[in-house]
């Protein structure tokens, strides 16, 4: 019952920003978000460690996305779309330094945020689950609009793959699983 309450809370707050989603594009979509927000967000790639993919960052009067620099961009877009559902379900931040070793914080030196990171147990972690239950609902907006390709710009990173990934029929198989 609780996963349903979740599930609705979530799916109400992405229908809430009434965003449309025929245009979607990861530009397009921050800049909805801030409009909604009325406040500024600035996605700044950051070549972190391994371990890390990204963090939200609530600053005095903009909030800073900062995403893995050195991964395949469909990951840049999820990160980027996961730290946007910390924001708008208005997950508490957490000091950094309670989730990272002393290593990691040290070369990231922020004090507050929400980071992604594979330190965290997202099993068990209800905030990180919500964040990615919310990706999932955006993506398959995403499919259900035709914009997929917006979504995973670049395809493959492999040059030899990129007309195989550019090919796959993804919406044949979205409207099969539905």
């Amino acid at each position: 019952m609780k996963h349903a309450a979740n599930h609705n809370k979530i799916q109400n707050i992405l229908l809430g920003l009434g965003y449309p989603f025929d245009q979607f594009s990861i530009d397009h979509f921050v800049q909805h978000v801030q409009h909604h927000r009325n406040r500024q967000i600035l996605c700044v790639p950051y070549p972190f460690s391994p371990g890390i993919s990204g963090a939200w960052i609530y600053g005095s009067q903009v909030d800073f996305i900062v995403y893995r620099s050195n991964t395949h961009r469909i990951h840049q877009n999820h990160i980027i779309l996961h730290e946007i559902a910390h924001m708008l379900l208005k997950h508490p931040l957490r000091p950094i330094k309670d989730i990272l070793s002393p290593e990691l914080f040290e070369e990231l030196q922020m004090p507050m945020g929400h980071l992604r990171a594979l330190e965290v147990n997202r099993a068990k972690d209800v905030v990180e689950q919500e964040a990615e239950h919310f990706v999932a609902l955006v993506q398959k907006h995403v499919v259900r609009a035709q914009r997929l390709a917006e979504l995973t710009a670049g395809g493959s990173s492999i040059s030899a793959l990129q007309p195989y990934v550019q090919g796959l029929p993804y919406n044949e198989h979205w409207d099969q699983a539905k």
